[in-house]
């Protein structure tokens, strides 16, 4: 069997556009897979408490604040061995200025907290005198579905 010259340079031709069909395939995964790794990455560091506040993620005060501390929190480091004292310094002073800010946003809370629980209360009682009992029960409960339609 002899094969001609034609069908072997027509199978070298067929090879070479496959082979470079399944470059282009393998090159379009590589790049999607690089897409999803950097998606990953950018929502991991989206999620980070100081980038939530960054972005605008944060609407809620409560919430903010438990964002500012865990930030805080995360900020907090120890020394390492082969630390020079000025980097020693420099780590206790950002320290030292991280449970400050942690201080802060603890009593930023409490204030918060005890003045919303205050109002809270004078609209259930509103509510309550204005017959909207049912009303004052979702507000106090904080099960707002006997609302829905």
């Amino acid at each position: 069997m002899c094969v001609s010259q034609r069908d072997l340079d027509t199978a070298r031709q067929d090879a070479e556009y496959y082979r470079g069909e399944a470059e282009q395939l393998r090159e379009r995964e590589r790049e999607r897979e690089d897409e999803r790794r950097r998606q990953a990455k950018e929502d991991m560091r989206r999620r980070l408490p100081t980038n939530r506040l960054y972005h605008g993620d944060v609407t809620d005060f409560s919430e903010a604040v438990g964002c500012h501390i865990a930030a805080c929190q995360n900020e907090i480091t120890s020394p390492h061995p082969g630390d020079d004292d000025d980097m020693i310094r420099t780590i206790e002073h950002c320290n030292q200025s991280m449970s400050e800010s942690i201080a802060q946003a603890n009593k930023a809370r409490q204030i918060y907290d005890q003045i919303t629980a205050e109002t809270e209360t004078r609209i259930v009682e509103a509510l309550t005198s204005a017959g909207l009992t049912e009303w004052a029960e979702c507000l106090e409960s904080g099960d707002y579905s006997p609302m829905a339609i």
